[in-house]
This record gives C-alpha cells, sequence and structure tokens, in this order.
C-alpha cells in the first residue's frame, strides 16, 4: 500500500506535475490499456483514491472491486465528487468536479449490491493511504440524469 500511496496534499506540493501520459487521459479522454494501470489489481484496505489533476478525494477503498475490465471498478464515489455527461456514442463519462476524464460509468451489470460500476483510468487516480478530511458520503450515481448532454471529447 506504501508504494503507491501519496499524502493527502500531493496535489497543492510545488512540483505537482502530470505526467504526458496522465495529461492524455486527464485532459483529453485517452484511456490506458486494459490490464496496465497501477490500481487496477491493488486492493488497500484503508484510504481514498483522489482525483490525480486536483487531489479531491473521489473513491474510498472500500468501493473498489474486481471486476475483470481491466481497469480500476468502483461501485460508489464520495457524494458531489464526480460531474457525468452522455457521450454521442451513449456512455456516459465520468469527471471529477474539476473537469478531469476518469472513465465512464455502466448500470445494471450485477457485480455488486449497487449494480453500478465506475470504470476509471489509474493515470486519472492517486491513492492516498488516510482517511479523507471532513464527514464524506459514499453514493451512487443517478446516470439517468446524465441525459441529453451529448458532447463530442476535445483533443486538444
Amino acid at each position: 500500500e506504501y508504494t503507491y500511496s501519496a499524502d493527502a496534499t500531493f496535489a497543492t506540493k510545488p512540483g505537482h506535475a502530470l505526467s504526458a501520459e496522465e495529461k492524455h487521459v486527464i485532459d483529453q479522454n485517452g484511456t490506458e490499456q486494459a490490464g496496465t494501470g497501477t490500481y487496477n489489481k491493488f486492493y488497500p484496505g484503508q484510504g481514498y483514491f483522489a482525483c490525480r489533476k486536483c487531489g479531491s478525494p473521489i473513491y474510498s477503498a472500500q468501493a473498489k472491486f474486481d471486476s475483470g475490465c481491466g481497469w480500476p471498478a468502483f461501485d460508489k464515489c464520495f457524494t458531489g465528487a464526480i460531474k457525468m455527461r452522455r457521450e454521442l456514442n451513449g456512455r456516459v463519462e465520468i469527471m471529477c468536479t474539476c473537469g478531469a476524464h476518469l472513465g465512464h460509468v455502466f448500470d445494471g451489470e450485477g457485480f455488486t449490491e449497487e449494480n453500478q460500476r465506475h470504470c476509471a483510468n489509474s493515470r486519472s487516480l492517486q491513492y492516498v493511504k488516510a482517511k479523507p478530511a471532513g464527514e464524506l458520503t459514499e453514493t451512487k450515481l443517478d446516470t439517468a440524469s446524465a441525459l441529453g448532454q451529448a458532447h463530442r471529447p476535445s483533443y486538444t
């Protein structure tokens, strides 16, 4: 757990910068290759996963599960941590509130009681082996609210 862990203030420290690969995923809606992400098969007993860009808590370690999809999977997020938009292909994109692309969310697959899978890119996340500040609650996303927000991804 310590190998992958960062301090909760990692995003505000001098020198914090995204790698070219992280920028491709986070800023250009890219996707890391299946099975290659640092957090794909990483299941910590405590802590949380934060946005790699801004440091905001996104997922608790307890929300992570093995879906076998090749990317880190979570079945709920911290309330208010994620915004969504429906893509032209019908998938629902999930983003941090700072706008960083995280991945996509899928309903009805039956992996967990929540019946929702957040398929996230490891490059969009940072594991923090600490409790997030404040009293955060977790929730399943209302993906129906993403209807009618079709867009074309920007590749700048």
